[in-house]
C-alpha cells in the first residue's frame, strides 16, 4: 500500500523525467507528471513539452482501481486502446518493470508495474 514517503519518493524520482514518445505515427516529446489518487495510488500522466515548455496534457498512463491492493512502487498501467503505443514507449524506457501480475477490469488486464529508481 502506497504511503506518503513512496509518493514523495516517486513523485521526486520521476516528476519532470522526459520521455519520448512513438504514437499516432508520430514522436512526441513529453515528461511525466506524478499525482495521486484519492485511495493513495499513484496517478502518472505525461504532458507534451516544446522548447522546454510544458504545452499540454498528453495522457494519463495509469488507472485506478481502489480493490487492488499494490505494494509499494508498484502502478496499474493502462496499456490498451489510445494508451498501446505510449505504454510501451514507458517501459522500454527503463523507468519500470513489468511485474508480470494482471488485475482484470472490464474487457481488458492491467498490467502492474514497478518503478525503478535505479535507472
Amino acid at each position: 500500500m502506497w504511503d506518503s514517503i513512496s509518493f514523495i519518493q516517486t513523485k521526486e524520482f520521476l516528476d519532470g523525467k522526459p520521455l519520448k514518445v512513438t504514437a499516432f505515427g508520430k514522436t512526441w516529446n513529453t515528461q511525466f507528471y506524478v499525482g495521486q489518487y484519492k485511495n493513495g495510488q499513484i496517478a502518472l500522466q505525461l504532458e507534451t513539452v516544446e522548447n522546454g515548455y510544458v504545452r499540454e496534457d498528453f495522457c494519463t498512463l495509469t488507472v485506478c482501481m481502489p480493490e487492488v491492493l499494490l505494494k509499494d512502487y508498484e502502478v496499474l498501467i493502462k496499456n490498451w486502446s489510445e494508451n498501446e503505443e505510449i505504454a510501451k514507449s514507458a517501459l522500454e524506457s527503463g523507468f519500470f518493470t513489468d511485474t508480470g501480475k494482471r488485475v482484470a477490469t472490464g474487457f481488458v488486464q492491467a498490467p502492474i508495474w514497478e518503478i525503478q529508481f535505479d535507472y
